[in-house]
């Protein structure tokens, strides 16, 4: 579990840098639709198995968004859901002006899945940014699997939809 916490936590300081790649795992196969036109990426992560991040609108940006998947083999036999979702909360929970917005649980095709919406701030660089994120939590056949959607929170409203699509197109295989 520490070592998905701290997979997850590089990550979301990380991620600005990265782009979009749709690497795979052993075993059974998360596919996930990502928008079309999102990046390639700049850099990879052994845990990374699917990124897009939004084209450049200018040269100047510092920050687009972006959607991840953290997929990461469980160590243990009672791992749980529950144990995913409060390491990752735990984790995230030490960001600047952290609050959970809402969360809930749904069925995406078949799998249970927790999700949770969250405020935070984030330095990229010099910059702050309050990011306003969907995270989706799924734990399938002893590996757990961290859906990260992060815009922005001026820019969430317009993309609540794209990540939501996106989160709605996970498959097994």
């Amino acid at each position: 579990m520490r070592n998905l916490l701290t997979a997850v936590a590089s990550l979301i300081c990380l991620v600005p840098l990265l782009g979009c790649t749709t690497n795979s795992h052993s075993g059974e196969k998360l596919s996930i639709t990502l928008p079309q036109g999102w990046s390639p990426p700049l850099a990879a992560d052994p845990h990374v198995s699917h990124i897009g991040v939004r084209p450049f609108n200018n040269p100047n940006e510092v920050f687009r968004e972006k959607i991840y998947v953290v997929e990461k083999k469980n160590t243990t036999s009672d791992f749980s859901l529950a144990m995913l979702v409060a390491a990752v909360k735990k984790g995230l929970g030490k960001r600047p002006h952290f609050s959970i917005v809402a969360e809930g649980d749904l069925d995406i095709h078949g799998v249970p899945t927790h999700w949770t919406e969250i405020e935070s701030e984030l330095n990229v660089g010099e910059v702050p940014f309050q990011l306003h994120e969907l995270y989706y939590f799924i734990e399938r056949s002893g590996t757990s699997y961290v859906i990260t959607c992060s815009a922005t929170d001026a820019a969430f409203p317009q993309y609540r939809p794209v990540f939501e699509k996106a989160a709605e197109s996970v498959r097994f295989r």
